[in-house]
């Protein structure tokens, strides 16, 4: 503006009356200032939330020499920012093909859930130059690993342990991460999204399932016959000791009866005898044969004319 070049080099009469040398020096100066502001401006660059970052000079192409955290920072004009998320981050493989250990193609989305490590930012740089490198390079060491993984399992397996087959990859991704120490992130889980078996394979193992399944429910149900045939027989031997125990019973109070009867009987005989052996005495000759034919009279009326045993 008039003011500014004014206060550069001097008042504009004068600038318009030189119309020479020191005019061009006074919008020279002041094309400086604003190219300075302006440069000034470009050397600032802001490093978002959950954002760290590396300074790279693009005349020099040389890294900077620390990892700068989140907020406004000042890194020169010709420098520019290589940025890396420090939150969760997912890769996806898509349509991955394998093959199982029965030879069987399948195909398989798989998704893994990682972060980056802090410390080895500058291993990331130096082997895959930026994130998506990085990344890139992620998601092909993942898909090798699923297919070697993907090699151990049958094509049943697939259909009837999906879940069994995620844990065995999660289990070798994150040990072979670290142990080959190329990813330089931490794995934190790793999810199959799909697990896709040709259409013939699928319904030979829905035939077969639906197969094993019946034969399990025949099994089931002839296992469940036999038990309540079992339980039949225990409860009919059960029964039959109970009737015996009682029979038994039985049997012993009718002993113990007859025992009893006969015992009475003896002792009422007995004292019979002991009074008609008297009278026997009082009516002197022929007396025992009268008394021995009075008892026995006495005994075949009680008994209603049956003969007593051992009396």
């Amino acid at each position: 503006s008039n003011s500014f070049c004014t206060l550069l080099g001097g008042s504009t009469e004068r600038v318009a009356a030189m119309g020479g040398k020191e005019g061009v020096a006074g919008s020279l100066c002041c094309a400086v200032i604003i190219a300075i502001i302006i440069i000034i401006a470009m050397s600032f660059k802001r490093i978002d939330t959950n954002n760290v970052a590396v300074s790279y000079n693009t005349v020099s192409r040389a890294l900077g020499t620390e990892v700068l955290e989140e907020g406004l920072k000042f890194i020169g004009p010709s420098h520019t920012l290589i940025v890396f998320k420090t939150t969760q981050q997912q890769a996806n493989e898509r349509d991955v093909p394998a093959l199982s250990a029965d030879s069987i193609r399948v195909t398989l989305d798989v998704q893994v859930l990682f972060t980056v490590q802090r410390e080895h930012i500058f291993d990331i740089l130096d082997k895959y130059y930026d994130e998506a490198g990085q990344a890139e390079f992620l998601r092909s060491y993942v898909t090798g690993i699923t297919r070697v993984v993907a090699s151990t399992f049958t094509a049943k397996q697939f259909f009837l342990r999906r879940t069994d087959f995620q844990r065995e990859l999660f289990r070798v991704i994150t040990e072979r991460s670290a142990r080959d120490n190329v990813t330089h992130v931490k794995i934190d889980s790793v999810q199959v999204l799909s697990i896709d078996l040709p259409t013939a394979v699928l319904n030979a193992m829905e035939a077969s399932t639906v197969a094993e399944q019946d034969i399990t429910n025949a099994l089931s149900e002839r296992t469940t016959r036999i038990q309540a045939a079992s339980i039949a027989l225990d409860r009919a031997r059960s029964e039959a000791q109970l009737t015996l125990i009682d029979a038994a019973r039985d049997v012993a109070v009718i002993e113990q009866a007859t025992a009893q009867a006969i015992s009475v009987e003896r002792e009422l005989q007995a004292t019979r005898a002991d009074a008609f052996s008297n009278i026997s005495t009082g009516l002197g000759f022929g007396g025992d044969f009268f008394v021995q034919s009075y008892l026995k009279y006495l005994v075949l009326q009680s008994n209603e004319g049956d003969t007593v045993i051992n009396l």
